[in-house]
């Protein structure tokens, strides 16, 4: 199954920057809505100069996520050790 999240985004930009983007835009025969996607998929690709730390998904990344420290607060881990205890089933020895 595969999930895909979509968010609207709109971003005011000088007219002299707009006319050239829509030259370009036309010059590679694409809208600016498709070019302004590509150059920010260029930014926020794993080999992009302006991505920090290791790439997205890596087990280098993992490790760096569970090696920073939790943001939970105390409500959340008894919520879930409630979830937890409530989904038991009894043990039959």
């Amino acid at each position: 199954m595969e999930i895909l999240l979509t968010m609207s985004l709109t971003i005011e930009l000088p007219d002299d920057l707009a006319v050239t983007l829509q030259g370009i835009a036309s010059d590679h025969k694409t809208s600016i809505h498709q070019l302004a996607l590509n150059g920010l998929r260029s930014l926020a690709s794993n080999d992009s100069p302006f991505r920090s730390g290791p790439p997205i998904g890596s087990p280098a990344a993992l490790l760096a996520a569970m090696r920073e420290p939790s943001n939970l607060l105390p409500s959340d881990v008894a919520a879930l050790d409630d979830a937890i205890a409530a989904g038991r089933l009894p043990v039959r020895v």
